[in-house]
């Protein structure tokens, strides 16, 4: 389908003001909180490489206390570490800050996709979707390579598409550079999806033909040298000193072929069920879940009558779908990349499909979805008391609730007035009831999501102990006291102690005399009577510190620590 100019004029496309709006939006969803919550899940491992690349001033050698990490590329971490130069600072704000700005690179090429396909319309529904989509969100807020992963494969797509009939040296490397970019943010699947997606279009009239030149190949083979720089830059810079090698004395390359190749054959973790990404895909995309069911039962039974635009994107969300269903190894995150087409998909039959009788049904469920996510958010403070101990609550839950109930009133009262107006204004859509009745959902969302990730969240950090934890060991540290933990790190904690060297790991006493002799022993709750076991005398000593216990269904066990001086 050809891009048509006419329906720029129309009311769906959004001016100036509406396109200043939406950028306010993005900006306050992708940054506000960014840096309120502590380090969560594997954001500790990005953290603490970042923080040994910057002291030790090594880029190639990813460590984490004291150990070579590299399962993951090394382009996440040095992007952390670029921010951290910037800002004069490693902290929770600079570790997530890739990602965010990873989610704008996605949000722009996504937008250029659509335009492409389709029209500014489409387009623009499908920005919308996007950043006020739940896995979209909760990824930008997340220290890690994923929606660094889905944005260069988007931006692969992106230019493809800009260029799909250009054979030129430049428009093949710049794609091709694009694709090994993102092979050294997260792997393989940088390469592998954007070709899964854009081979529907090659393979059709068999565009691929014109292809096969030597532009083609000369672009491939200095993309792939670019992509290997890195690891023999790691080959060629010997070791810091006091970091040992990987324990599985696998290097960058072989950890590259296991994590992409050998998982995808043969599994070794992360095995979810065949079918997991049939609920999966939908949770990535929530709220939009219902809409994308309703699109996928309009476009399929017309395939063969859909435009080619329609019918590549069908065929590209099969196959990449295909492709990870494949693969032994399975986690929601994996087929993170097909949510721009997903929404894609979404945007075109919301333009397309006013008619189609699926598609109230599918809004109407929209709005269950998102009236039972206000409903929680505005009864927070009382389904979280169920769950702590203490008798305070975070002032950020009852903000939440009071922001979620006071707009859940104006936007219920301006659509039982019939006062849409503003809010299609707002959103850039015509004016229909079905304009009107998606306008209400897109507010709704955005500001469920908003409260969610800049309130919701960084109320419920403030049950976590570590980071107080660590700043509190910290100051009860005589000078030169060195620390060991017994039988578990603990990642989130070496990064917030941020020593000059790796902490001992001990289960034994000759351990801790091999290590130095460190007095002070942190060790996890659930090891305790281990430890007393082997050190008898901290029995009847007291802790000199503990966390407290205070959010226990929230949290696992590995969240309680407890640190004692030897005597």
């Amino acid at each position: 389908m050809t891009f048509n100019r006419n329906a720029c004029q129309r009311p769906s496309c959004p001016s100036a003001m509406i396109g200043l709006f939406y950028l306010a939006v993005v900006f306050f969803l992708l940054f506000f909180g960014l840096g309120q919550k502590s380090l969560s899940g594997s954001e500790d491992r990005w953290a603490e490489i970042a923080r040994n690349m910057l002291s030790h001033n090594d880029w190639f050698h990813p460590t984490i206390n004291g150990e070579i990490y590299f399962d993951k590329p090394l382009l996440s971490y040095w992007l952390i570490g670029f921010f951290a130069i910037v800002t004069q600072a490693l902290n929770e704000f600079t570790v997530r800050l890739p990602g965010a700005v990873a989610g704008l690179l996605a949000l722009f090429c996504s937008y250029k996709i659509a335009q492409d396909l389709f029209d500014r319309r489409t387009a623009w529904l499908c920005a919308c979707l996007i950043i006020t989509s739940y896995g979209f969100l909760f990824w930008t807020h997340t220290a890690s390579a994923e929606i660094s992963n889905m944005a260069l494969i988007t931006a692969a797509v992106a230019w493809f598409v800009q260029r799909r009939e250009r054979t030129d040296f430049a428009s093949y490397l710049v794609f091709y550079v694009i694709c090994a970019v993102g092979s050294q943010l997260k792997g393989l699947t940088a390469f592998v999806v954007p070709l899964l997606i854009i081979a529907p279009w090659l393979l059709r009239q068999r565009r691929w033909k014109k292809h096969l030149n030597f532009y083609h190949l000369a672009a491939l083979l200095v993309a792939l040298l670019f992509f290997f720089l890195p690891y023999l830059g790691a080959s060629l810079q010997p070791l810091p000193p006091g970091v040992e090698a990987q324990h599985n004395q696998l290097s960058g390359l072989d950890l590259l072929i296991r994590e992409n190749i050998v998982r995808f054959f043969n599994p070794f973790d992360h095995v979810d069920p065949f079918y997991s990404y049939l609920y999966e895909v939908p949770r990535i995309v929530l709220p939009w879940a219902f809409l994308l069911v309703a699109a996928l039962l309009y476009y399929v039974p017309r395939y063969a009558k859909a435009s080619q635009s329609e019918r590549w994107l069908l065929d590209a969300l099969a196959l990449v779908f295909l492709f990870f269903t494949l693969s032994g190894s399975r986690r929601w995150y994996y087929i993170l990349p097909i949510m721009p087409f997903c929404m894609m998909l979404i945007g075109a039959y919301l333009a397309n499909a006013e008619a189609h009788r699926w598609r109230r049904p599918a809004i109407f469920a929209t709005l269950a979805v998102l009236s039972v996510g206000a409903v929680l958010l505005i009864s927070m403070p009382i389904v979280v008391r169920t769950y702590v101990k203490s008798t305070s609550l975070p002032t950020e839950f009852w903000m939440g609730s009071a922001v979620t109930l006071l707009a859940a009133a104006l936007l219920a009262a301006a659509a039982l007035g019939k006062r849409t107006t503003i809010l299609q204004r707002l959103t850039g859509l015509d004016d229909t009831p079905s304009g009107q009745f998606l306008s209400i959902l897109l507010l709704v969302s955005a500001l469920e999501m908003a409260v969610v990730f800049g309130l919701v969240l960084p109320g419920i950090d403030s049950y976590r102990q570590i980071r107080p934890f660590a700043v509190s060991l910290n100051q009860q540290l005589q000078t030169n006291e060195k620390v060991a933990f017994y039988k578990h790190p603990n990642t989130t904690l070496v990064f917030y102690l941020n020593p000059k060297e790796a902490i001992a790991i001990v289960e034994t006493r000759q351990q801790l005399s091999d290590s130095g002799n460190p007095r002070v022993i942190v060790s996890e709750d659930a090891d305790e009577e281990a430890l007393f076991q082997e050190f008898p005398e901290l029995r009847s000593t007291a802790p000199l510190l503990r966390t407290r216990r205070i959010a226990e269904k929230m949290f696992s066990d590995k969240s309680n620590l407890v640190a004692y001086r030897l005597p």
